[in-house]
């Protein structure tokens, strides 16, 4: 039971830290898009916060996958203290 969980840990670390790798290289490319774009300002106010709020929803979707990985650690130390 405690290496399924631990298992189950491991593989939610992995996919929290893909999402975070993944996210700073898109933030990467889009910044240089921006930079080489010659957009007006008022075109790059809308794509900026069309693309902010992209991002906030990924960031809230690692810390959902954060707050498992922290629930699934405390339910496992609860399960292991009761043993």
């Amino acid at each position: 039971m405690q290496q399924k969980s631990n298992f189950k840990n491991l593989l939610l670390e992995k996919k929290l830290s893909a999402l975070a790798d993944s996210l700073e290289k898109k933030e990467a490319q889009l910044n240089e898009v921006l930079s080489a774009s010659n957009l007006d300002p008022t075109a790059l106010t809308v794509v900026t916060r069309k693309l902010e709020d992209v991002l906030d929803s990924k960031n809230s979707a690692i810390k959902v996958c954060g707050f498992q990985i922290i629930i699934s650690l405390s339910c496992d130390s609860h399960k292991t203290a009761s043993f």
